[in-house]
């Protein structure tokens, strides 16, 4: 029994050190997790194009950076835990399940925490709004291509059509920057676009 006075856990009357909110080692062990982790996490891939939607938004991401963005986005770590380190390892399970494997450490009032946590990723099919605007013609300009008093030829046709594929190259990856339709026209070469900023190119 502790001393009339001294200090002692809260919980099971244990003396000296204590943590937290004045509880032994042991008890404070009992009580504390270093992170909460969801047994399932959802993400969506586009069907059509494979880009994937983060936080209300439709981004390129290579496998490795969606477990990490899908690991930020849902565990949750305690609020004093300080030097958190994690380790992952990942397995697909099939095309729409991967299992990742978690060793997450961190220290919680100068107590080390290990933990091993294992979460399920499970990969839905949507489709991103790019590919539904071009499922559905969507368009914003057309560039028309004219010219003066005669036809153009053939290989005017292949020199403009390969600068065009030039332009979209070295423009950023915007996901509107792409051609709807194209053809030849009477009196040229109609090309319509996605997006307004592709036709000012």
């Amino acid at each position: 029994m502790s001393e009339l006075g001294a200090e002692f856990c809260l919980v099971c009357g244990s003396p000296p050190p204590l943590f937290g909110e004045r509880m032994c080692e042991s008890c404070l062990r009992k009580r504390i997790k270093l992170a909460e982790v969801p047994e399932n996490v959802p993400w969506v891939r586009c069907a059509r194009c494979g880009i994937v939607e983060i936080q209300g938004k439709w981004v390129h991401l290579s496998e490795e950076k969606i477990w990490d963005e899908l690991i930020q986005r849902n565990l949750k770590f305690h609020p004093d835990a300080e030097d958190i380190a994690i380790g992952l390892e990942t397995r697909t399970i099939s095309d729409r399940h991967t299992m990742i494997y978690l060793q997450l450490e961190g220290v919680i009032d100068s107590l080390l925490f290990q933990e091993e946590h294992t979460m399920r990723a499970r990969m839905a099919n949507g489709v991103c709004l790019t590919c539904t605007r071009r499922a559905g013609n969507y368009y914003e300009a057309t560039v028309q291509l004219r010219s003066s008093g005669r036809k153009l030829s053939e290989i005017e046709y292949n020199n403009l059509r390969a600068t065009l594929n030039e332009v979209m190259e070295m423009l950023s990856d915007d996901p509107m920057f792409f051609i709807t339709s194209e053809g030849p026209v009477t009196g040229g070469y109609d090309v319509v676009m996605g997006s307004k900023g592709l036709a000012r190119a």
